[in-house]
C-alpha cells in the first residue's frame, strides 16, 4: 500500500487531527441511522442518472490534520459531526439533465455531458421542484455536512486531502488542466464512487453560511439565516487548494456564475430499505463490504450477574503506529494499514472474577475479589469459559480480533485519537507501575469515548488471532493468520510503565500461559 516514503508518513499522521475547542470531547451521538440501501438509477425524459447511496456514519469536520497545512479560518474548530444514510449525485447535474426537466441549458460552456452552471442556488430550487414532481422523488440540495462526509468517502475514507486523492489531477479538473468545465466522469472516483467532488464545477449547499458550531453535532443543516448560501468543492478556475474536502465557500443565492453547479441528494425511502434486504446489491468501495449498522448496548445476565456489552459501530482507522503512537510505538506496530471492522459489542470492563466464578464455578485469582479482574487465565482457559457462557446465555459471546481491539480502544468513530485509550494522560485511564501497587477494581479509572472502561492498565487482555506481523494492506475484518505460536494480548497492566498502556501496543502469549498479568474482555 505505501508506495513511497512521504505516502508512508502522510498515512501515519493523518489520525492526529487538530482540535481546538476544549468542547469537542467525546458524546453518543443520536441514534443517526446507518443502514446500508442499494445505489439507485434513474431515468428521467430519456436521461439517466445514478444516486450512490452513502451510508450514514460520524466524522471529524473541518481542518483535520491532513487539510492543516493548507486550512483556512473558517474550516475551524473542528468537531464531531454524524449524518444519516442518504443518495448522493454520482456526478454534478448534467446540462442534459437539466435540459430534460427545465427545457432549456443556460450554461455558457454549452456541452450536454458537462456540469451545468450559470445557475443560482434559487434556480436550483425551482430545477428541484419540478424533477421531484417527474419522479416522485425528494431530491434536494446537500448540507455542508452531507457533502464533506460524502467527498471523504464516508465510512470508507482514506482520509485523503482532496475526494479520493492526495494528488488533484487525477481526480479532478482545476486551473492546471482545464480551461472551462469538462464533461463529468472523465477522472477518477473518490472511495464511495462519487466523480468530480473536487473540481470542475463547485457546488451549491442548502446551508446558509456561517461559522462552524462548536459542539459536536448529528445531522447539522446551517444556521437558520444568513445571506450567503454555502458552496463547495472548488472548479476549474480554482488553484488546487481550492479543491480540498474541507474548504468552504459561499456566495448570494441570488448570483451564478460559469463556475458553479449542483449535485443532488435525496432521503432514504422506506420502500429502499425494504428493496435492500430482499435484493441486496453488493457495493464494493475502497473496503469490501462491512456492516457498521448502529448497535445499542446491552446488558446481560448470567446466575444473578449483570455486565454490560457496549455497542460499537463499524467503521474504517488506521491501526498501528500513528502519529500520536509514535513516541511510543515498538517495531512490530508498523506498518500502519487501513482497517475496518463491522459493527460489534466489546464489554464495557474486563470479565471480572464474579462473573467468571458464575460461570464456572470457582475463581483461578490469587488476590480474589468480586469486581477485580480474573486473572491466572489461559487463553485455552478463556474459550472454556465462553463455551460455559455461551450456553448459559443463548449468545455468541467470543474474545474480540486484535483489530476489534484496537478500533474499540482508540474510541471507534467517536474518537479523539489520543495517545491512550481515552484520555493523553495515562493516569486517568489506565492502572500502570506508575499510579498502583496491583490491579484495582474494574471501572474506577475515566472511560474511553464509547465508555469503555480500562483498555489500558489493570490487567492484559487475551485476543481471538495469532501474533504475525502487520501486512501492509487494507483489510476488512482482518483476523490474523490461521496458525502461530502466540496468540495476541492487548491492553498492557497494572505492572507496566506508561509507554506500554498506548493505544496501538501488541504483546504476545502461549496460549497455556497463565499469570498475574492477563485476563479477557468479551466481544459479541
Amino acid at each position: 500500500m505505501f508506495d513511497n516514503k512521504s505516502t508512508f508518513l502522510r498515512k501515519t499522521i493523518i489520525f492526529l487531527f487538530l482540535c481546538l475547542s476544549a468542547s469537542l470531547c467525546a458524546q453518543s451521538f443520536l441514534n443517526h441511522t446507518t443502514f446500508r440501501v442499494n445505489d439507485k438509477e434513474l431515468t428521467v425524459a430519456g436521461v439517466p442518472f445514478k444516486m450512490i447511496a452513502v451510508q450514514g456514519g460520524t466524522f471529524l469536520m473541518g481542518a483535520t490534520l491532513d487539510q492543516y497545512r493548507k486550512s483556512r479560518k473558517d474550516e475551524y474548530p473542528v468537531r464531531r459531526v454524524a449524518v444519516n444514510t442518504f443518495y448522493m449525485g454520482e456526478t454534478e447535474v448534467t446540462q442534459e439533465l437539466w435540459k430534460a426537466v427545465m427545457g432549456q441549458n443556460i450554461s455558457a460552456n454549452q456541452n450536454p455531458k458537462a456540469p451545468v452552471e450559470m445557475v443560482s442556488w434559487n434556480d436550483c430550487q425551482l430545477f428541484i421542484e419540478k424533477l421531484n414532481q417527474l419522479t416522485g422523488m425528494a431530491f434536494r440540495l446537500p448540507t455542508e455536512a452531507e457533502w464533506e462526509f460524502a467527498a471523504r468517502g464516508g465510512a470508507f475514507s482514506g482520509h485523503w486531502l482532496f475526494a479520493g486523492d492526495d494528488f488533484l489531477d487525477g481526480l479532478g479538473w482545476f486551473e492546471q488542466n482545464a480551461s472551462t468545465s469538462m464533461p463529468v466522469k472523465q477522472k477518477l472516483p473518490n472511495e464511495i464512487g462519487l466523480y468530480d467532488m473536487s473540481g470542475n464545477v463547485a457546488e451549491w449547499c442548502s446551508d446558509w453560511y456561517g461559522d462552524y458550531a462548536v459542539d459536536n453535532q448529528s445531522n447539522p443543516a446551517g444556521p437558520d439565516n444568513g445571506e450567503d448560501k454555502c458552496v463547495r468543492g472548488g472548479h476549474w478556475k480554482d488553484a488546487n487548494n481550492s479543491a480540498r474536502v474541507a474548504v468552504r465557500s459561499a456566495l448570494n443565492p441570488i448570483l451564478s456564475n460559469n463556475f458553479i453547479g449542483l449535485r443532488l441528494v435525496a432521503d432514504i425511502a422506506k420502500k429502499d430499505i425494504e428493496e435492500a434486504k430482499n435484493n441486496p446489491i453488493p457495493q464494493i468501495r475502497h473496503f469490501d463490504v462491512f456492516d457498521s449498522s448502529f448497535l445499542p448496548s446491552e446488558t446481560i445476565s448470567v446466575n444473578g450477574v449483570d455486565f454490560n456489552m457496549i455497542g460499537v459501530q463499524g467503521g474504517s482507522f488506521l491501526m498501528g503506529a500513528t502519529l500520536e503512537q509514535t513516541k511510543y510505538a515498538d517495531v512490530d506496530e508498523q506498518p500502519c494499514h487501513n482497517v475496518a471492522v463491522s459493527s460489534f459489542r466489546m464489554a464495557e470492563t474486563e470479565v471480572t472474577q464474579k462473573l467468571w466464578t458464575a460461570v464456572m464455578g470457582d475463581n483461578p485469582s490469587n488476590k480474589k475479589g468480586d469486581n477485580l479482574p480474573v486473572y491466572n487465565v489461559s487463553w485455552n482457559d478463556c474459550q472454556t469459559f465462553i463455551s460455559k457462557l455461551n450456553d448459559l446465555t443463548g449468545k455468541q459471546f467470543r474474545l474480540p480480533t486484535e483489530a476489534e481491539w484496537e478500533y474499540a480502544a482508540r474510541g471507534g468513530n467517536l474518537s479523539m485519537q489520543y495517545a491512550f485509550p481515552g484520555s493523553d494522560a495515562c493516569n486517568e485511564v489506565a492502572w500502570n507501575a506508575f499510579n498502583c501497587k496491583f490491579m484495582d477494581d474494574v471501572a474506577k479509572l475515566k472511560p474511553n469515548e464509547l465508555n469503555i472502561f480500562d483498555m489500558a492498565g489493570n490487567i492484559a487482555e487475551w485476543c481471538q488471532d495469532w501474533y504475525a506481523p502487520y501486512s501492509k494492506s487494507d483489510s476488512t475484518n482482518p483476523s490474523g493468520p490461521n496458525s502461530g505460536n502466540d496468540k495476541v494480548v492487548r491492553g498492557s497492566h497494572w505492572e507496566d510503565g506508561q509507554k506500554y498502556c498506548h493505544c496501538s501496543y501488541r504483546s504476545s502469549a502461549k496460549p497455556t500461559a497463565k499469570n498475574n498479568h492477563i485476563g479477557l474482555r468479551l466481544a459479541l
